[in-house]
């Protein structure tokens, strides 16, 4: 019995050695990235069902591109003003990887243009696999987001039954209108009227004066 206890024990050690002493199983480090895409209509006379295709294309062959979508291609539409989302990305490894975005030319609409037609998107990930996004405009300065900003082409575009008038400004607490302007007509009514009255009294006491001296001499 003790013999057996024994034995117990010793293949107890050896399963415990063993799982000590097995590697521990390994798991890829990935980082994941999604990029919104805006959609702007800057003015209210363009149709808000107007749809645009955009296209995202890798510029290096190696730079991961979104979770089931071709190798050397994402294409998507905006309908009006929304946005889309990209991704995920996924980077296991360090480098910069870049990107072309841009508006699709096959399908241009009259009347309407884009204030930018692309970017060049740069993931830009350390030996952490910690991602830092820069985005660039196609001038090659910076911007904060992704937006595809549509305007009219001119002002001509325009129907002339919707171009509305401002409003006027109100007028300031010191400018005086129309019907509480006082004009020189005003002042000499005024005049007339007191003339007229201190006349009248006038005469009236001149009158008084007359009757009161001929009752004196009828006395």
């Amino acid at each position: 019995m003790v013999a057996f206890n024994r034995i117990k024990y010793v293949a107890f050690l050896i399963i415990m050695a063993a799982v000590m002493l097995a590697p521990a199983p390994s798991y890829a480090a990935v980082s994941v990235l999604k990029l919104t895409v805006n959609q702007i209509l800057c003015d209210t006379h363009i149709k808000d069902d107007l749809t645009f295709e955009y296209r995202l294309t890798p510029l290096e062959n190696d730079a991961p591109m979104p979770q089931g979508c071709s190798a050397k291609e994402y294409s998507f539409e905006i309908t009006g003003t929304g946005n889309h989302e990209i991704g995920p990305f996924s980077y296991n490894r360090q480098g910069v990887f870049r990107y072309d975005l841009s508006r699709i030319n096959d399908r241009e609409t009259s009347g309407v243009v884009h204030k930018n037609r692309a970017y060049v998107i740069e993931a830009h990930v350390d030996e952490n696999l910690s991602v830092n996004l820069i985005l660039n405009n196609e001038d090659g300065t910076k911007a904060e987001s992704i937006a595809f900003e549509i305007e009219l082409e001119s002002a001509a575009d325009i129907p002339q039954e919707e171009i509305t008038t401002p409003s006027p400004a109100s007028p300031d607490h010191n400018t005086v209108t129309g019907a509480n302007h006082k004009t020189g007509d005003d002042m000499d009514i005024i005049v007339r009227v007191v003339v007229l009255a201190v006349s009248g009294i006038f005469a009236a006491w001149l009158a008084a004066l007359v009757l009161r001296k001929k009752k004196s001499n009828s006395r």
